[in-house]
């Protein structure tokens, strides 16, 4: 299997851990503030 790339693992993590812990049925909105505090505590740069 080709290399990761270490940053976009770490992207779809975060993504994933969004979903798991919302589930459906939320606001878009809702959503994106999760994704962008979790992209925060993983130690990310987030800009809207």
């Amino acid at each position: 299997m080709k290399d990761r790339d270490p940053l976009t693992e770490r992207i779809i993590a975060c993504c994933f851990k969004v979903h798991r812990e919302l589930e459906l049925g939320f606001n878009e909105k809702i959503y994106h503030n999760a994704l962008k505090l979790a992209l925060t505590q993983e130690g990310l740069l987030v800009i809207r």
